[in-house]
């Protein structure tokens, strides 16, 4: 399963840190840097590779896609997010990465390892129950490394069984990644995308969509309703399942949009709106301008 692990996806952007550095074994950051970080090419596949890295390759992989904000339970701060809406005063019970109250958040290379090691164990599992055949023993102990009671697998083992206890553990993980879905209304329709906003979960997501074998999931524009896209999906512009582009939804919509914005571009222009401000505000060359705006006066003479 390590062909093309990566899976085109429309999702949040989150932050990377402005500065990442090494302390011993420990992963030290502060800042936010203008830029966000996105799912590409690599996302997971380098993650996987830091199992038995460098501090430096850990280091340097954190500089480009960002940090795991491991709390005080060694888990990702997403596991106990904030509400919404943000209160403004009042005592602190959502997770926060270790040490931000000094202003200097910090991340043991031993959580990073641990993961990228379980996440490669996930995937042996997945591939192996894809074959017809159970899990390995040895893949299956460090997604338990915590339970000391029992051996390690301990339940009767079968293909759907060992299916029904990796999917647990996907679900358990999607949950402390908080990911879930949200509903943007920007345009003319809504769009519902994959919320992730930080690296573990677009880890999670990127996980989750390899051991099922799914070259990743969009959102058409005209339905509504998700497909798997032949290419990644570029988010400032429309996507349509197949069957939408065979009605030729694609066409109607940007017919309906080219008459909206001509549209508009007259009013404009009645208010007495200057070509370039027309221009700018409707992100439309100047000649498409001057054509539309002498249209309208031309009506109106």
């Amino acid at each position: 399963m390590e062909d093309r692990l990566d899976r085109p996806l429309a999702s949040d952007r989150w932050r990377v840190p402005a500065v990442v550095d090494l302390e011993g074994d420990w992963l030290v950051w502060d800042g936010l840097r203008p830029q966000l970080a996105r799912q590409q090419p690599g996302l997971l596949e380098g993650f996987l590779h830091l199992e038995d890295a460098s501090p430096e390759a850990i280091r340097d992989y954190a500089r480009r896609w960002s940090v795991l904000g491991i709390c005080e339970h060694g888990l990702p701060a997403s596991h106990n997010p904030p509400p919404i809406p943000f209160p403004r005063s009042g005592t602190f019970t959502w997770c926060r990465p270790l040490g931000w109250r000094k202003g200097r958040r910090r991340e043991p290379l031993e959580a990073w390892r641990r993961y990228a090691g379980q996440m490669r164990a996930i995937l042996n599992i997945a591939a192996r129950l894809h074959e017809g055949e159970v899990g390995k023993p040895q893949d299956w102990r460090p997604l338990y490394d915590k339970v000391n009671d029992r051996p390690v697998p301990w339940w009767k083992r079968s293909v759907p069984v060992d299916r029904a206890v990796l999917s647990d553990v996907l679900g358990e993980w999607l949950n402390i990644a908080h990911v879930r879905l949200e509903c943007h209304w920007s345009g003319e329709k809504p769009a519902i995308h994959i919320a992730t906003q930080a690296l573990f979960g677009a880890l999670v997501v990127q996980l989750a969509l390899a051991i099922s074998r799914t070259d990743g999931l969009a959102v058409c524009s005209g339905c509504g309703l998700s497909y798997v896209p032949s290419r990644r999906p570029r988010e400032t512009k429309r996507r349509y399942c197949p069957e939408c582009r065979k009605r030729k939804v694609p066409g109607r919509d940007a017919a309906t949009d080219y008459q909206r914005r001509k549209a508009q571009a007259h009013r404009l222009a009645a208010e007495g709106r200057s070509l370039r401000t027309i221009a700018k505000d409707l992100n439309i060359t100047m000649s498409k301008a001057r054509r539309w705006v002498g249209t309208s006066r031309r009506r109106a003479g």
